[in-house]
């Protein structure tokens, strides 16, 4: 808690694929390292986001340049299930597959958008 407030639990940064120029998705999550550091935000989270991205970012958090990423939010539904896939070598980059098996390996909640097919159930 800082100046009698407290933190905003869980900071999210939507639509993570559009940093994924060299360094700019590196800048935004140093960023939010020095909102952690200040006590502003206890926790990053981020959607939209592939597993090179998530890559990235554990590298930026090694380095002590980003904080650790707590949540991803991806979409996932009965008809959108890439989440759950395994990214086989050679998929395209920009590709959401495999980044629910990457958060449960490295221990970060997975949370699901259009769940219910985006209003079709």
């Amino acid at each position: 808690m800082r100046g009698g407030q407290q933190p905003i639990g869980l900071w999210m940064l939507h639509h993570a694929d559009l940093c994924a120029a060299d360094g700019a998705l590196e800048a935004v999550l140093e960023m939010a390292a020095g909102l952690v550091a200040a006590g502003v935000v206890a926790r990053v989270g981020l959607c939209n986001v592939t597993v090179p991205l998530l890559g990235r970012a554990a590298a930026a958090h090694a380095r002590g340049a980003g904080p650790r990423v707590a949540a991803v939010q991806n979409e996932f539904s009965p008809w959108t299930r890439a989440a759950e896939a395994v990214r086989p070598a050679g998929a395209p980059k920009g590709s959401l597959k495999g980044t629910l098996p990457y958060c449960h390996q490295h221990g970060i909640v997975f949370m699901p958008y259009g769940f219910l097919g985006r209003a079709t159930v």
